[in-house]
């Protein structure tokens, strides 16, 4: 594999689905590409903060990866989410992608549904999805 997306909702279930990509950049020793997208209408003024606030954010989770060992990079972008994802994975080579399967960012869900069936219909790469733990319906023991 030469590249992975990773989509980032910095919701709390971002730390899993990051803990899944990280397991697969060292299993296939490819590079991460971090995503997240913004898709919501805000005022200029606060719109201005929260990309920076978003830039700062995915940066730091990048700078975390490559802190352990793996070669990765990221971007906050602003736009349809699922155009804005497809245009990474055609820009950057990606050839699989990591998203959670139920994200909730500060204003908006993201990951709930209809942005993953939407990359399953518009993309034809493998795709990890991570299912969310808080509910208890999906805890995974660990192996002995």
């Amino acid at each position: 594999m030469r590249n992975l997306l990773v989509a980032v909702d910095f919701s709390q279930h971002t730390p899993r689905v990051l803990e899944v990509a990280e397991k697969l950049a060292r299993e296939f020793d490819c590079p991460m590409r971090l995503v997240h997208v913004d898709d919501t209408e805000k005022p200029n003024f606060q719109e201005m903060v929260e990309i920076k606030d978003n830039e700062k954010k995915m940066e730091a989770l990048a700078s975390r990866m490559r802190s352990a060992g793996l070669e990765a990079s990221a971007i906050a972008k602003k736009g349809p989410i699922l155009e804005s994802l497809l245009e990474e994975i055609r820009l950057h080579d990606i050839e699989h992608i990591v998203a959670g399967t139920h994200g909730h960012s500060a204003a908006k869900e993201l990951f709930l549904g209809s942005v993953t069936k939407d990359l399953l219909r518009n993309c034809a790469l493998p795709l990890t999805l991570v299912p969310r733990q808080e509910r208890g319906w999906m805890r995974m023991q660990p192996a002995i």
